[in-house]
């Protein structure tokens, strides 16, 4: 079994939202540790979630806990995780067998015990980690998604049309410990969602562009520093996958942000993104943006 920390041991985080991160494949005091705190908040996907300032805590915290729990794994090494399930008859019989990898969600079922199935579904799992790790880091691989019936891509902007205003100020109730300072407030800020205007290729990268929207809020900068997370569901699907990242500074006149997305098998699928700003010179988030199922778009097959 893949070793698993107890991330209950951060203040904060309670039995619920470990199972959430686990669920998302962060199952360790290193995995949380290597997230940004705009990551580690789109991980959980609450409404209202966890602070910036609260995910920061957790992510110094779990980097401590790390560097006293220190992994004999080289760096040259990695654990991949999957689970199998059998279905038994009251003869105990098998019935089904359903697998599923447990860093994607990704899960196939079978009728009967077919130990060839469960084989080919791991190694086709660990060939697709490995040539996303090649292209792109730490990005995880994608779950299948339905195959699209257009041969060319469609995009349909469904902009956000005001984030949660509690996203940054209150965490959502898991039962833990609340925190003992005040926190100062953080603006919400809308955001919206476009493709470049590209045609749109199975697995291949393409362009996404965020527009902040911050006309009439207070931010009184002239350039803000920011951290821009995009994560992608497929239509239909309750799965939540990372396909594009980026740090960086930009103008108030002109409040766009370019990603470059990891390309997705074909299918239809919904983009999420949240935004952190700052001052360049600051530490403290001034606004978080987002935009919550903000672009709808299909990926052809062909």
């Amino acid at each position: 079994m893949e070793h698993q920390d107890d991330l209950t041991r951060i203040d904060g985080i309670g039995p619920k939202r470990q199972a959430r991160f686990r669920d998302v494949g962060v199952s360790t005091y290193k995995e949380l540790a290597d997230h940004s705190p705009i990551e580690i908040i789109g991980l959980l996907a609450e409404s209202p979630g966890p602070s910036p300032e609260r995910a920061e805590a957790w992510r110094r915290r779990a980097r401590e806990l790390a560097e006293e729990n220190v992994d004999p794994v080289s760096d040259a090494q990695r654990s991949e995780s999957f689970v199998v399930r059998v279905l038994l008859n009251e003869d105990d019989s098998i019935q089904s067998t359903t697998v599923k990898d447990a860093r994607t969600g990704d899960e196939e079922r079978w009728p009967g015990w077919k130990p060839e199935a469960v084989i080919e579904f791991v190694e086709g799992s660990l060939r697709v980690a490995a040539s996303h790790e090649s292209t792109a880091g730490s990005v995880p691989a994608w779950p299948t998604a339905e195959a699209a019936d257009g041969p060319t891509a469609e995009t349909t902007a469904e902009p956000s049309e005001a984030p949660d205003a509690e996203v940054s100020l209150q965490d959502a109730g898991d039962g833990e410990r609340a925190d003992d300072q005040p926190r100062a407030a953080t603006e919400p800020v809308a955001a919206s969602l476009a493709l470049a205007p590209e045609p749109l290729h199975a697995r291949e990268p393409f362009t996404i562009n965020v527009t902040l929207h911050l006309v009439g809020s207070a931010l009184t900068e002239d350039r803000l520093a920011y951290s821009a997370v995009i994560i992608a569901r497929p239509v239909g699907s309750s799965q939540k996958v990372l396909v594009a990242r980026k740090d960086g500074v930009l103008s108030v006149n002109a409040p766009t942000i370019d990603l470059v997305g990891e390309g997705l098998p074909p299918g239809s699928y919904r983009l999420d993104a949240a935004i952190t700003l700052r001052s360049p010179e600051a530490e403290r988030p001034l606004a978080l943006a987002s935009a919550v199922e903000g672009l709808m778009f299909i990926v052809p097959a062909a």
